[in-house]
């Protein structure tokens, strides 16, 4: 073949991938439409949730905030592990700030997203979590149902 024909067919080949790139593909869980998240949408709020991260022992306030930033950015590109993972900041707040019923809620919300994703270690993480919750509500309320 000659080196023109190959350089069309290789463009071809490129713009088929890229007209292709919100398709339905056979290997994506549930075979749902991949969503296209750019590398650079997904390092910022990679970033902003290792940030928040960073707050986590000494001030839960600035913990919000980064995680609602991070939760923010997910939200406008529809990044649903993002979305997850920011909220599972929030949980952490909730929990801090001593509002268990609603870290339960909210880790209940996550955990739907993690098992939708087949994101198993990041599920039974937030398991242990939700645990720990219980766990924590029932040494202070002294009520045995938590602690089972």
């Amino acid at each position: 073949m000659c080196p023109v024909r190959l350089g069309y067919c290789l463009i071809a080949a490129g713009l088929s991938l890229l007209l292709c790139a919100g398709c339905k593909h056979s290997n994506h869980p549930n075979n749902e439409v991949v969503s296209a998240v750019s590398i650079n949408d997904s390092v910022n709020i990679n970033s902003l949730i290792k940030k928040a991260r960073t707050f986590m022992q000494t001030n839960f306030d600035s913990m919000q905030y980064y995680a609602g930033q991070a939760l923010a950015m997910a939200e406008s590109v529809n990044w649903k592990e993002g979305i997850a993972r920011a909220r599972g900041i929030e949980c952490n707040y909730q929990r801090k700030k001593g509002n268990y019923a609603g870290a339960i809620l909210i880790g209940l919300e996550v955990l739907k997203i993690y098992d939708s994703l087949n994101l198993w270690k990041e599920e039974m993480a937030l398991k242990n979590y939700i645990a720990d919750i219980y766990k924590e509500m029932g040494g202070e309320k002294k009520t045995v149902d938590f602690l089972r």
